[in-house]
């Protein structure tokens, strides 16, 4: 029997990894060339990931969908783009979305193939990149995947295909902090220089700190390669997770829990609120009918529209939300470590420096083209910073034109790390028991194993667990700090501009 579906997602993310030790022979001219490609790599909108013609054939025990995406590239091992490919499964004897395990850890791993793509397993996904060397972006042709050699539970089970587009953050020493003189920002030990941060390193510093900082070997630090998502978790890809999700975990978070009352959830609200547009399309009960969510930015009753907002940024995402999305999407959180690699990439540090990797915000006026839809620009800026009203699509400051400064990405061409909503990231501290081995299982009812510290009513301690980074939509035009990559800005629970960016490591 075959069964067949369509599912089509805008991608998020692409990778790249690099050698362990960065020498400096050759190294200006490396990187000069490499900065050139970069930019032209920049110089796109989103990238258009498809995800289609989902089938099953029960009797060959093959899975097969086709996938295409824009603006691929591929250097070579260190320098490449990406897709994170994960699946949900429901057989018509079970209720609930149910993860594909790809690698169970038991030796137990499924089959990939798919003509000019490479692939690497990892729990419930697998990552998807072009065998073909290319210089600047290509397209990838649609490519039909085929996975088998898995297990199910059930019969006749139907599927859902998600993708994520990743960039390689490369293994490599690389700089952390920079010498702007803000308290509490990363130092070396003598001084608020930069510091470099290689394999051997596990204790930091930080201004206006009373000591080291002395980091168990398992937090990652990012000296080790990772792929990070492109772009940050958009509302789209969010009420993807909420609609494959059983009541009982959907109740749970708190961007649900007790606001079922509203059609606006996530801001408690029948309106409108800081351009956050998911909403209850039917509502769910305690005896198995989930609720049902949905795109309506315009708030006009009719759902999933092309302009009701599905690529902006997801905003009111507080840390319990944000850890049950990665659990369920097989991904885990950057450190703060790996953040400012991510921004920097192998450059020295500058004072003051945003993602872009230079230390002027540029123009923040806001003038919105295409509202809504996948193709929504601002014309005249490159970050979305201090407009107030919410966030933007993400990545919409590149276009055909831009480069690396004038698109406001990183070093590696990872879109709105300084702005748009902002990064939660794990802390480096003492007492971190984070461990970049843990992604998650792909079912969403779990928090991540952050250790015991936990305050009145057995409530985890969160300020002593995550840190957000750069800036938001909300940002202060006045403290022009805020959004530079090596500012530290704390924990805003209360608030509504935060949100995140997974990552997957081998």
């Amino acid at each position: 029997m075959t069964t067949n579906s369509k599912h089509t997602v805008f991608g998020l993310a692409i990778y790249s990894q690099i050698s362990r030790t960065n020498k400096l022979k050759g190294m200006k001219r490396i990187l000069f060339s490499l900065c050139l490609i970069m930019a032209s790599m920049l110089s796109a909108n989103a990238n258009n990931l498809k995800i289609e013609n989902v089938a099953y054939d029960q009797a060959a025990g093959n899975l097969t969908f086709d996938i295409s995406w824009e603006n691929s590239w591929n250097l070579n091992n260190d320098y490449h783009d990406a897709v994170w490919v994960f699946v949900k499964y429901k057989s018509v004897n079970i209720n609930d979305w149910r993860p594909l395990a790809i690698d169970d850890g038991n030796g137990n791993i499924a089959s990939i193939t798919g003509g000019g793509l490479q692939f690497s397993p990892k729990g419930i996904g697998f990552l998807v990149r072009s065998n073909a060397v290319s210089v600047g972006q290509v397209d990838i042709a649609t490519t039909t995947v085929t996975v088998s050699g898995f297990s199910l539970v059930g019969i006749n089970p139907s599927f859902k295909v998600f993708g994520v587009e990743m960039v390689n953050v490369p293994a490599g020493d690389f700089y952390l902090g920079d010498d702007s003189g803000l308290v509490d920002t990363f130092e070396s030990s003598s001084s608020q220089s930069p510091m470099t941060v290689t394999d051997t390193t596990t204790q930091f510093y930080v201004s206006g700190g009373s000591g080291p900082i002395n980091l168990r070997q398992e937090f990652p630090t990012g000296v080790d390669a990772f792929y990070c998502m492109k772009y940050e978790i958009t509302q789209g890809q969010m009420v993807s997770f909420l609609n494959t999700i059983n009541y009982d975990v959907q109740s749970g978070l708190n961007a649900v829990n007790g606001k079922e009352g509203f059609k606006y959830p996530f801001t408690s609200s029948n309106d409108v609120v800081d351009r956050m547009g998911i909403a209850i399309e039917q509502a769910g009960n305690s005896l198995g009918l989930p609720i049902t969510f949905g795109m309506d930015l315009n708030n006009n009753g009719v759902f999933n529209e092309i302009g009701d907002g599905a690529s902006l940024a997801c905003n009111y995402l507080f840390v319990i939300d944000v850890f049950k999305y990665f659990d369920w999407a097989g991904l885990r959180p950057m450190s703060e470590l790996e953040y400012e690699k991510a921004c920097r990439g192998l450059l020295p540090a500058i004072a003051n420096e945003y993602a872009s990797g230079v230390n002027s915000r540029g123009v923040t006026a806001i003038t919105i083209e295409n509202a809504g839809t996948s193709n929504e620009t601002s014309s005249g800026t490159n970050m979305n910073l201090s407009n107030g009203f919410g966030p933007l699509r993400v990545g919409f400051s590149a276009t055909g034109s831009t480069n690396r400064v004038t698109s406001g990405n990183s070093f590696y061409g990872i879109a709105n790390l300084s702005d748009n909503v902002q990064e939660l990231t794990m802390k480096a501290s003492s007492s971190s028991f984070f461990s970049g081995n843990f992604h998650g299982d792909g079912v969403g009812d779990q928090i991540l194993p952050l250790g015991s510290v936990v305050g009145l009513g057995g409530v985890i301690i969160w300020d002593t667990r995550i840190i957000y980074r750069g800036a938001s939509y909300t940002l202060d035009p006045d403290n022009r700090h805020l959004g530079t990559i090596s500012n530290r800005v704390g924990s805003p629970e209360t608030k509504g501009y935060q949100g995140a960016r997974g990552v997957v490591s081998f």
